[in-house]
């Protein structure tokens, strides 16, 4: 802007230049905050030249995985009653057959305790798992 169409020529001889208090217009809130608060808008020369990446994507972006939801032997051997009790179970032989693709899940892992005799139909399972239900006289089967 040029100096003869400043607000300043206009108010010499004012104390305060139409801010007010004398202490107006002259802290850091008027400059629109410290560090890189206003880089969108007083400070965009700024932004330009020493950081021109400021805005926009960078990096990598890792592509969409499928979650695989899962559960654990110990928590089916708790669900599995339940089950039976909302007939989404079934006994066969003395075992409770549990189908976990048509509750939603797709793998077996083997954290906790199995008590009860299950035969369970399942996308995918862990070693342990299987070990876990064999040992308790189970059976796995795997559903393709």
């Amino acid at each position: 802007m040029p100096h003869r169409i400043r607000k300043v020529r206009k108010l010499r001889g004012s104390r305060q230049h139409g801010w007010g208090q004398s202490t107006a217009h002259r802290g850091p809130g008027q400059r629109g905050g410290g560090g890189v608060i206003g880089m969108a808008r007083g400070r965009r020369s700024y932004r330009i030249k020493y950081c021109p990446d400021y805005f926009g994507k960078h990096g990598f972006r890792y592509p969409r995985v499928k979650y695989i939801k899962t559960i654990n032997v110990g928590a089916l051997d708790d669900l599995s009653e339940k089950l039976l009790a909302l007939k989404e179970a079934e006994t066969e032989n003395g075992k409770t057959v549990v189908d976990l693709q048509k509750l939603g899940y797709g793998k077996l892992l083997g954290f906790g305790v199995v008590k009860a005799q299950l035969t369970v139909k399942v996308p995918s399972y862990s070693k342990a798992a299987e070990a876990k239900i064999n040992e308790a006289g189970g059976q796995i089967l795997k559903i393709d």
